[in-house]
C-alpha cells in the first residue's frame, strides 16, 4: 500500500490544476480500499492507495465522463492525473454531488424509494449510452456470474432448506442463453449510491464499468424491492427477471463464501439480504416471477 498523502501534497494537487486549494480538507467517513479520499468545498479528491487497484482509477476515468455527460446523476470528473509529481500515484478530482452513501442500514421506505429512483436513472444509462470512447480498452470486462461456484462454496454455510432452494434455482436459470451487452455500472450496492433528502442524488465509483448484462446492476439491491424497481426500469419480462434474481441470489451466496472466513458483519449483511429475497414469497406476484421462485426454502 502506497503511503497516505500529508494535507499540503493534497493542497499541491489542487494548486497543480488551479483549483481551491483553502479551507478545511476533511476525511470521509468510509474511506474504502481503492483510494484515499478528501473533501475540500465541492471538491472531492482521491488518491490511489494500491497499484493492485490502478484498474479501476483508469477504469474510471473513462467511464464517469461518460455517465456525466449522457445526463446521467454522476458527479463530473474534473482532472485525472496520472504525472505522480505532487502525490505518488494517480489522482483524480471530481465534482461532489450533495448528500450521503445510502449506507447498509437505511429506513426500509427511504431505501424502497431511493432504489427505484436508481433504477429509473440506470434504465436511462443502459437505453442512452450505446458507445464510449475507450481508445485505450480501460474500461472492465465484466465476469460472468458463476452461480455454481459461489452455490459450491457456501452451500454447506447456508440457513436450512436455502442450498436446496438455490441449487433448483440455479438448474431452471441455466436454460436462458446469452445477454445481450450494454453499458453497466457494475457496482451498485448501498455504498456507491449517494443519497440527498431522501432522494437519489447521485452515482458514484465507476471502477467497474464497462459492457455487460444489465442485470449486473441489480445484483445488490434487496430483493424485495425488486418488482417496483424493475416496474420503474421499464422491463419486466420472464427472462430480465430470473437474470435479476440470478445475480442476487448469487450475491447473496458469495457473502456465505469460506474466503470472508467468520466475519460476522459480512455474514449478517448476507442473512439480511436472505430474509430480503424471502420477502418475495409474501409479495403478489405475477407468474413472471413464481415461475423463478417456485416454492419457499423448507426449513425442516
Amino acid at each position: 500500500m502506497l503511503l497516505e498523502p500529508t494535507d499540503d501534497q493534497f493542497r499541491a494537487l489542487l494548486a497543480k490544476h488551479r483549483l481551491p486549494e483553502d479551507g478545511d480538507l476533511r476525511r470521509v467517513t468510509r474511506e474504502g480500499v481503492t483510494t484515499y479520499v478528501r473533501l475540500i468545498g465541492d471538491l472531492c479528491v482521491r488518491v490511489l492507495k494500491d497499484q493492485d487497484y490502478a484498474s479501476d482509477i483508469y477504469t474510471e476515468a473513462v467511464a464517469a465522463p461518460a455517465a456525466f455527460h449522457a445526463g446521467i446523476r454522476t458527479p463530473e470528473l474534473l482532472v485525472f492525473d496520472i504525472n505522480k509529481d505532487t502525490v505518488e500515484s494517480e489522482a483524480t478530482i471530481f465534482r461532489r454531488v450533495d448528500g450521503d452513501a445510502l449506507g447498509p442500514n437505511p429506513d426500509p421506505e427511504e431505501a424502497r424509494a431511493v432504489w427505484v429512483q436508481t433504477s429509473i436513472e440506470v434504465g436511462k444509462m443502459h437505453q442512452e449510452i450505446s458507445g464510449v470512447d475507450d481508445p485505450n480498452s480501460w474500461l472492465d470486462v465484466p465476469d460472468d456470474t458463476d452461480l455454481a461456484r459461489w452455490l459450491g462454496q457456501s452451500a454447506d454455510r447456508l440457513p436450512v432448506g436455502w442450498a436446496k432452494w438455490a441449487t433448483d434455482f440455479a438448474d431452471r436459470f441455466s436454460a436462458l442463453g446469452a445477454a445481450p451487452n450494454v453499458f453497466i455500472h457494475n457496482d451498485l450496492h448501498a455504498q456507491t449510491i449517494m443519497v440527498s433528502d431522501c432522494r437519489m442524488s447521485g452515482i458514484i465509483d465507476w471502477g467497474d464499468a464497462g459492457w455487460g448484462d444489465a442485470a449486473l446492476d441489480f445484483g445488490h439491491i434487496p430483493a424485495e424491492f425488486l418488482p417496483e424497481s424493475l416496474s420503474a426500469y421499464g422491463r419486466e419480462d420472464h427472462e430480465f427477471i430470473g437474470r435479476c434474481l440470478r445475480e442476487i441470489v448469487a450475491a447473496d451466496l458469495y457473502g456465505f463464501a469460506p474466503e470472508h472466513g467468520d466475519e460476522d458483519w459480512v455474514r449478517q449483511l448476507a442473512l439480511k439480504h436472505l430474509r430480503s429475497l424471502a420477502a418475495l414469497w409474501e409479495s403478489p406476484l405475477d407468474a413472471s416471477w413464481q415461475e423463478w421462485l417456485h416454492d419457499p426454502p423448507q426449513s425442516g
